[in-house]
């Protein structure tokens, strides 16, 4: 059984779990990637699509979060 902290902590972090999780895959990595210090540039490339797509999915993602 959870104490009352551990059940605080859990409650509070599941709003940001399903926050993440609205994101798709791509924008996830090209968030990931961004926080990494990775140019769009480098990421596009990573993930073979261009620069501007790699902004528009952190866009996106940021707009959801």
């Amino acid at each position: 059984m959870m104490g009352n902290a551990e059940n605080e902590r859990a409650v509070a972090e599941e709003p940001e779990r399903g926050r993440i999780a609205d994101l798709s895959e791509r924008q996830y990595d090209c968030v990931m990637r961004a926080g990494q210090g990775m140019s769009s540039k480098e990421i596009g490339r990573v993930l073979g699509i261009s620069p501007s797509t790699v902004d528009n999915h952190i866009h996106v993602a940021i707009t959801k979060l």
